[in-house]
């Protein structure tokens, strides 16, 4: 019995010196994880706090489809009022414990790859659901969030492909080690402070990142259009004897700045201008005559400003939009109308209705039948206005002295 004791102690000693490269390797990999979602809190710390959100700049801010900051603009980056990064940074730092304590001697934890499997085995089902979330919901990738889950599961079916022929007993050798650890008052006493802290962030933490939201305000954080009859998708007097019609893009620069223009002209010939705003998004989701990627976001940021408007507040959202124009990715579209007091819920479910889709068809349908080279394109009493001053006020201003003297 003593002989055979004697030689199983040699395999285990000779398997764990074995194992060496691969704890090296695993604490690594472990610590690029916790790094990586260290950035994406101080990320989701700046989205939160940043009045501007499109200045936000970041490497992993690649393209609208491979962005970390829509990610962590999203209704998704946070949970009971935490970043998930932060999770993940406890989660990934739980794990490598489980391989630094016995790879530099600190604990006498054997069987820590068995450990190790069991904790990146239940986190598999997290990391499979935020990428799924990431790809389907917010569709547009983090690279530090895909690091983290490729982390996980790399790590995971290594110790699986090792362990394959013995699985069965290599699952059951952590816990068994785990369980009689715990039998111990250290164990014991390690292991309820570990618990009381976790659960203790849930009220604490939660605050100091809402600290940081409270502080965001939005580009356009007053309603710069609050001094005119507003209805609808109209700004100005009904009565008005001057009709301008607007077809434009919240993804055009032109008409951002035309927006700004007919802001201006609106405030200074109020009661004698109507302003109306028509969507027309260079957007082939939206668009029949857009047949490939442009302007990808100019129609969910049309169907958004649509429902603002059922809640009155379309001028101002708008204004918001224009304002941002580089960071019009759904996530974004959100944070906006929560900063200008929108109904969040009430705006999501507006957002899924046909007839809102339908309202913005009925506008790409009328400028297609009158023959729309572009955006924005504006009519003042229905006949096109054409001219390469279109952006200075000045220009607006004769045009309306002139059609004003018209009718006199």
């Amino acid at each position: 019995m003593l002989c055979r004791m004697s030689r199983r102690n040699s395999r285990s000693a000779d398997e764990k010196s074995a194992h060496r490269p691969l704890a090296w390797l695993a604490l690594l990999l472990l610590l690029v994880a916790v790094a990586a979602n260290i950035y994406l809190t101080y990320l989701y710390v700046k989205v939160a706090s940043s009045s501007a959100p499109a200045e936000i700049d970041s490497f992993c801010k690649v393209n609208a489809a491979v962005d970390c900051i829509a990610v962590a603009a999203s209704d998704y980056a946070s949970l009971f009022g935490i970043p998930i990064a932060v999770y993940a940074i406890e989660f990934f730092s739980l794990a490598a414990l489980v391989v630094a304590l016995p790879l530099l001697g600190l604990a006498s934890l054997r069987n820590w790859d068995s450990l190790l499997f069991w904790v990146l085995l239940l986190g598999l089902p997290v990391s499979l659901t935020m990428a799924w979330i990431s790809i389907v919901k917010i569709k547009s990738l983090c690279l530090l969030c895909t690091a983290s889950y490729t982390v996980n599961i790399a790590l995971l079916l290594a110790l699986w492909l090792i362990n394959r022929r013995k699985m069965k007993e290599f699952m059951n050798e952590g816990p068994r080690e785990l369980r009689k650890s715990l039998r111990t008052s250290g164990g014991q006493l390690f292991a309820t402070l570990v618990i009381g802290l976790l659960l203790s962030q849930f009220f604490w933490l939660p605050g100091c990142f809402s600290a940081q939201q409270r502080n965001a305000a939005p580009s356009v954080a007053h309603n710069p259009w609050q001094d005119l009859p507003r209805q609808g998708l109209q700004v100005g007097a009904s009565s008005a004897k001057i009709l301008i019609e607007e077809f434009s893009d919240f993804q055009c620069p032109s008409c951002s700045r035309m927006h700004e223009v007919m802001k201006q002209v609106i405030t200074k010939n109020a009661g004698q201008v109507r302003l109306v705003h028509r969507d027309y998004p260079l957007d082939e989701a939206c668009n029949r005559q857009i047949t490939r990627p442009f302007h990808e976001y100019a129609c969910a940021a049309a169907i958004y400003a649509r429902c603002a408007s059922e809640q009155g507040r379309f001028w101002h959202y708008s204004s918001v939009l224009f304002a941002n124009q580089r960071a019009l990715h759904p996530s974004f579209l959100l944070r906006y109308a929560r900063q200008i007091g929108l109904n969040i819920d009430e705006l999501k479910v507006c957002s899924e209705k046909a007839d809102v889709r339908a309202a913005i068809g009925v506008d790409v349908e009328e400028g297609i039948r009158r023959n729309l080279r572009g955006t924005p394109t504006v009519y003042l009493n229905g006949k096109e206005i054409s001219d390469s001053r279109m952006l200075d006020p000045a220009f607006w201003q004769e045009k309306i002295d002139q059609a004003l003297a018209a009718q006199n």
